[in-house]
Parts: C-alpha cells; sequence; structure tokens
C-alpha cells in the first residue's frame, strides 16, 4: 500500500508541477502581450509627441518672423518720426 501512495503522490506531484508549468507559461505569454501593447503606445506616444516638437517649433519660428517684422517697422517709424521732427 506504501508503494501505490507514493506512486499517487509522485504522480499528484507531476500533475501539480505540469500544472504549474502551464502557469507560468500563461503568465509569461500575458507579460509579453502587455509588454507589446506597451512598447506600442509608447511608439504611438513618442510620435505624438514629435509632431507636438514640429508643431511647436514652426509656430516659434512663425512668432519670431512676426516679431522681426514689427520690429522693423517700428525702427522705420522711428526714423520717419525723427525726419518728421526735424522738419
Amino acid at each position: 500500500m506504501s508503494d501505490l501512495s507514493d506512486l499517487a503522490s509522485s504522480v499528484t506531484s507531476a500533475a501539480d508541477i505540469q500544472l504549474n508549468n502551464l502557469a507560468v507559461e500563461q503568465d509569461i505569454y500575458n507579460l509579453k502581450r502587455d509588454c507589446e501593447e506597451k512598447e506600442t503606445t509608447i511608439k504611438e506616444l513618442t510620435t505624438l509627441l514629435n509632431s507636438s516638437e514640429v508643431a511647436n517649433s514652426k509656430r516659434v519660428a512663425e512668432l519670431e518672423d512676426i516679431i522681426r517684422r514689427k520690429n522693423t517697422s517700428i525702427s522705420k517709424l522711428k526714423k520717419d518720426l525723427v525726419v518728421l521732427e526735424q522738419k
């Protein structure tokens, strides 16, 4: 009877190990899938951030150009004012 109970215990242990291995494999699969989803999200966010930075750089360049033109206009008006005051 002892041999039979040892055999039953071994079979149970082997089955437990097999189930545990399946659970570990499932966990690994789930973790890999989660990582892939997160990597995809990171790539999408990186692309969005880069697009935003490009748009911001363009807007800054446009605003700098507007400021340059306004400063040029102001300088011309100041020169015109000096000429008018001299008359």
